[in-house]
């Protein structure tokens, strides 16, 4: 990538500038363009650029020297670039689905835990064993409820703005343009 450049005509279009078609792939995949994997550099210049982007719906336009322009190349990449992000966007969906579920078992396992520990602390025969279950079930209850209540702020939290990215990105306008 020769440099990155924020030529924008409207609000929603993101422009960077291109050596070559490689800039976008990995250096050390060298599978053809429809296989081949997006480079870190790449996906981090352009979420870095859609992080100042106003607007949900993004247009992304590589410029290109048209000495190394080639349509059927540029069809291939747009094409695998769609899919990359798609792909990103529903496994970080899938994460995010996941961690939700979890959060809301724990958060609702610790209540259930400290509802036991209740009820054992309640009873008036206070035998050894309803005080040893007292004591086991008060502290994991608390403990499963903040860290339920944990993975559904904090964790999501972390993966709004990759999730946000992707989605944008999933949906994007891909073009090519001249330089």
């Amino acid at each position: 990538m020769k440099k990155t450049q924020n030529v924008s005509l409207s609000n929603s279009e993101l422009s960077i500038w291109l050596d070559s078609y490689n800039d976008i792939f990995s250096d050390f995949d060298s599978r053809a363009y429809n296989e081949r994997t997006l480079s870190d550099d790449f996906i981090n210049e352009v979420r870095k650029i859609a992080r100042e982007m106003a607007s949900d719906k993004i247009e992304l336009k590589l410029l290109v020297p048209s000495s190394q322009r080639t349509i059927e190349a540029e069809a291939v990449i747009v094409k695998n670039m769609h899919s990359h992000f798609r792909h990103s966007f529903n496994l970080l969906d899938r994460e995010k689905k996941r961690e939700f579920k979890q959060g809301v078992f724990m958060t609702l396992s610790g209540f259930v835990f400290m509802i036991i520990s209740l009820y054992f602390s309640s009873l008036s025969d206070r035998s050894f064993f309803h005080n040893a279950i007292r004591v086991i079930m008060e502290p994991a209850g608390w403990f499963m409820v903040w860290t339920g209540l944990d993975h559904l702020y904090n964790n999501s939290r972390r993966k709004n703005p990759d999730h946000t990215f992707y989605a944008q990105m999933a949906h994007a306008t891909i073009s090519f343009a001249e330089v």
